[in-house]
């Protein structure tokens, strides 16, 4: 389907940054560039107009096939900054894995982090080492979704977990045949490769804080800065040397990844199948004539896709008109879009999502030209991405599209997935993190209750001291007491406790005789009381130095019914013993007697006073 190509969907990606606060990087024409650190490197390094802020900062490398790419990312007051850049040739003569290579990338790499605060560091893992699948599994408890997972991709992709890394993340609930499942992007990739790429920075004295894939680096573009594109179905297409790759991404996020056969060495190829046996020119054989070269196609294919309309230069060095290029090139780049096409359809229809809003193309090659031709056979929007076109206007288009991966990196965060920790180890940290915040918690409460106990003592500490002076107040109106008045109150006091003492001495026959008086009934007859009241008598019983105050011994008769006799002494001898001014009663003898009247009981106690 033939659409018509909109005004600003050559602008379109460059507007991703619209949004980002990037500290706009120019060199300036009347002061001269800094020197390289390694000249015949030829370091493409832009100074930072500012410091790098003090906080977290976070450096994405790209090692690629010739250059290493760094970027360095800092986020201040909640928006990111772009504070430094680089892109540094790879010395020809030195090969990957060597002592040299690791000394190259160390000198690199410690010179661009420089002293920062908190450097994270992030690398980019080749797409082809990784796997990503989208897998759909119901809904299940916490306890059996992981089991789930594992099934779901098993099901799909057959690997053994002990040799990869594997990690997934949640994208939602969808609704397939009336019942509810679960989206689930899985991703994982062989331990030894990561391993590879954290040794190689533990050489170098640059340990790894998480290691992604290049999809995911878009990603984290997207989720940070291409506001205007959520919610709507986004495509990135990359056209490699050897293989190209095709991401689909739904509100920012990664929905679909697939790589595709063809890269530019097999559309070369492809090239020179085509061309061979048609003649467009005696400048382009026929049958019989000489095969196009390679040499030759590569530069029909990258000549066409530069945009312009400037002759396409053959072998022999005569033009060729971009219409008969075109004629040429056309069925080369038709195989790659019936395959993009292939992938929409499945995206669109098996998983049931919504129409592509949007083609996003990168290349190791021009591709403005491309984007046409794309644009009009797929019939969507189409743009090159660069999304660091605003923020990196003084670089060629060239150096902007290869320093992406590397600007992506550096956008990680904790959402980012991250091919080191696999999901054991995200799930261990989690559960790290929980046991953290209540223990965090905890503590609060604790230093709350504390906080409040500390307060009450401190109220009562003030209400102490607020009396304590007040008493000190008193104190204060009152005169001072002599030494002389106090032996005179003491001797006074002494007085009159020792006439209190003689009148309780003088009255204590009275007291004992009201008290029995008070305590005997009249069905008691009293015959006789003796009591003895000195009170120099000592006590063998008591403790040594002291004193009784006297004993009495009473008799008498209880009449009345024979049958109550003894429950009547009984009472009456405990309203004795409850009396005060007794310490002891003791039943001495009693016995019954009889006569013409009735029975009577006689007895006789022995009541001892003073305190209980």
């Amino acid at each position: 389907m033939r659409v018509p190509q909109t005004n600003d969907a050559a602008g379109a990606v460059g507007r991703l940054m619209g949004a980002i606060r990037v500290k706009r990087i120019r060199v300036s024409r009347d002061v001269a560039a800094p020197p390289s650190p390694n000249p015949s490197a030829e370091n493409k390094a832009i100074p930072p107009t500012a410091k790098t802020t003090s906080g977290r900062v976070i450096v994405g490398v790209d090692i690629g096939h010739k250059n290493v790419n760094l970027v360095k990312a800092a986020k201040s007051h909640g928006r990111w900054e772009i504070p430094d850049w680089r892109s540094i040739p790879i010395p020809g003569d030195i090969g990957r894995g060597s002592d040299e290579f690791d000394d190259f990338l160390r000198r690199e790499v410690s010179a661009f982090c420089g002293h920062a605060g908190k450097t994270e560091i992030w690398a980019v893992m080749s797409s082809a080492q990784a796997h990503v699948q989208l897998v759909r599994i119901p809904k299940v408890s916490g306890e059996h979704f992981e089991a789930a997972v594992q099934w779901g991709l098993k099901k799909e992709i057959a690997f053994e977990e002990k040799d990869y890394s594997f990690g997934y993340e949640m994208q939602g609930e969808v609704i397939e045949g009336d019942v509810k499942k679960n989206n689930v992007m899985c991703y994982f990739a062989p331990v030894r490769e990561i391993e590879r790429a954290k040794n190689l920075f533990s050489r170098i004295g640059a340990p790894l804080t998480g290691v992604s894939i290049v999809p995911f680096a878009v990603q984290n573009i997207f989720m940070n800065y291409a506001a205007a594109q959520r919610g709507k179905n986004v495509a990135c297409l990359f056209i490699g040397n050897d293989f190209s790759r095709i991401d689909l991404y739904t509100g920012g996020k990664l929905a679909l990844s697939r790589d595709i056969k063809t890269g530019v060495n097999s559309m070369i190829e492809m090239l020179m199948e085509e061309v061979k046996g048609r003649g467009f020119s005696n400048d382009l054989p026929g049958d019989g004539g000489r095969a196009l070269s390679n040499e030759e196609a590569r530069k029909i294919l990258l000549a066409f896709s530069r945009d312009g309309n400037e002759p396409i230069p053959p072998a022999n060095g005569s033009g060729l008109g971009r219409a008969e290029a075109g004629g040429i090139v056309a069925p080369v780049i038709e195989r790659i879009t019936r395959q993009i096409e292939r992938t929409f359809k499945h995206f669109e229809g098996t998983q049931g999502r919504g129409k592509i809003d949007k083609l996003f193309i990168s290349s190791v090659m021009p591709c403005k030209a491309i984007c046409g031709y794309f644009s009009e056979q797929l019939g969507i929007g189409c743009a090159v991405f660069d999304p660091l076109g605003q923020a990196l206007e003084a670089c060629s288009p060239d150096e902007r599209i290869a320093l992406v991966p590397a600007f992506g990196m550096a956008l990680s965060d904790a959402h980012t997935p991250n091919f080191i920790l696999s999901y054991k180890e995200i799930k261990r940290r989690a559960y790290i993190a929980r046991v953290n915040r209540v223990i965090l918690a905890a503590m609060a409460a604790s230093l709350l209750v504390c906080s409040a106990l500390t307060a009450y003592e401190w109220h009562g500490a003030s209400r102490k001291k607020a009396e304590l002076a007040a008493l000190e107040r008193q104190l204060q109106t009152f005169s001072p007491v002599s030494k002389g008045a106090v032996l005179k109150m003491a001797d006074e006091a002494g007085q009159k406790a020792r006439q209190y003492a003689g009148q309780c001495r003088r009255e204590r026959a009275l007291a004992l005789i009201g008290e029995i008086s008070r305590l005997t009934p009249a069905s008691v007859s009293l015959s006789s009381l003796n009591a003895d009241l000195a009170e120099n008598a000592l006590n063998t019983n008591a403790g040594a130095g002291q004193k009784e105050n006297g004993n009495a011994v009473i008799s008498g008769a209880i009449s009345g019914d024979a049958n109550m006799l003894e429950a009547m002494f009984a009472m009456y001898v405990m309203r004795l013993r409850s009396s005060p001014l007794f310490s002891g009663v003791s039943v001495s003898s009693t016995r019954i007697e009889r006569d013409g009247h009735g029975a009577s009981l006689a007895f006789t106690l022995a009541l001892k006073m003073g305190r209980k």
